[in-house]
């Protein structure tokens, strides 16, 4: 059986991060993310619906970054993700859940988790 979305087998490892609320000491609010499951299997490609035409050198590296910022991961299917509570890592790059499917015909195997805002974190975090 086939991944869906031909993204290819599920050759990378990224971790599942879930957003924590906590006060700070003086009664703000902080947010904060922390391990909800760790090497997971994935497959992820960069959105591939880019269109270059006769452009200059500035509007093509516009036109990059946006695609550098969205993005589809493939995992195997869990019940409990939350696309508001959870967000993706993989190597390094912390990626916000836009959106998560099924597999069509209502095989729960895999979801296809689509994802935005590219976010760099420092190793640790």
């Amino acid at each position: 059986m086939g991944i869906p979305g031909g993204a290819g087998k599920l050759n990378q490892l990224c971790d599942i991060q879930l957003r924590t609320f906590t006060t700070t000491p003086r009664g703000g609010p902080s947010e904060s993310w922390a391990d909800f499951e760790v090497g997971v299997r994935c497959a992820f490609k960069v959105s591939d619906t880019l269109k270059f035409t006769k452009m200059g050198a500035r509007d093509i590296a516009a036109e990059d970054r946006k695609g550098v910022n969205k993005g589809t991961f493939i995992i195997r299917y869990r019940a409990n993700l939350d696309r508001d509570a959870h967000r993706l890592v993989l190597r390094g790059v912390a990626w916000n859940i836009d959106s998560i499917r099924d597999q069509p015909g209502g095989k729960r195997v895999y979801l296809e988790i689509d994802v935005t805002e590219q976010i760099e974190i420092a190793e640790g975090v």
